[in-house]
């Protein structure tokens, strides 16, 4: 990918791309260090990947071509093809090798909530997006507030239920909830209703309306 930019680091089609790809870098490292490690480098990065996908495949040519001119036993073409078809190879693997790991099936928690749950419910969760994509059921994120707001994020958006997420862990429980949201699980709020949920790490309450 390098050696395909480097060598095309003069076409007026890549400014864009490498201009790009360094500022990004130095404003994420600089400027905004603590969204950078959180997260934000790769996915603002994730806009580069088409453009250094193509510039592998251009690359490989180009390093074929040099290694060529210097063992004269290569033949340019034939390998080539070669690694080419090498290089289909390893994506297919590592494709299938990544779909074998995280499986195609539902996750435990969504299977659950999609048979607790009535199919008009709408959820304050952690993932909404997932929500939706495992169970076809809509939601709002969870709010960087304290409990207190959820009744009225609830009547605004028309929120039927609340998932809180957690793992417990050698130093206790780690949250996947905003710091200021977290409370005792075990004795909610008064306009929090636990509902029986057989999945580990993980509560349902109904809120109930004013």
């Amino acid at each position: 990918m390098l050696l395909a930019l480097w060598k095309r680091r003069q076409d007026s089609f890549l400014s864009g791309f490498w201009l790009y790809a360094l500022g990004l870098h130095v404003a994420m490292t600089l400027v905004f260090p603590f969204p950078g490690y959180r997260g934000g480098l790769f996915h603002s990065a994730a806009a580069l990947v088409p453009w250094w996908a193509a510039l592998g495949v251009v690359g490989l040519d180009d390093a074929i071509e040099w290694m060529a001119k210097r063992r004269r036993t290569w033949k340019p073409r034939t390998a080539k093809l070669v690694f080419s078809v090498g290089l289909v190879l390893l994506a297919l693997v590592f494709s299938l090798s990544m779909a074998r790991r995280t499986g195609t099936g539902t996750p435990a928690l969504f299977r659950e909530l999609e048979a607790v749950l009535p199919t008009d419910a709408r959820v304050m969760i952690n993932d909404p997006a997932a929500l939706y994509y495992f169970t076809g059921l809509s939601g709002v994120v969870l709010p960087d507030e304290a409990p207190d707001i959820i009744p009225e994020i609830a009547q605004r958006f028309s929120v039927t239920h609340l998932l809180i997420e957690f793992s417990d862990t050698s130093q206790g429980r780690a949250y996947a909830v905003p710091t200021p949201l977290i409370f005792d699980l075990d004795s909610p709020p008064d306009f929090l209703q636990p509902i029986p949920l057989n999945v580990r790490n993980a509560r349902l309450y109904a809120i109930a309306p004013d």
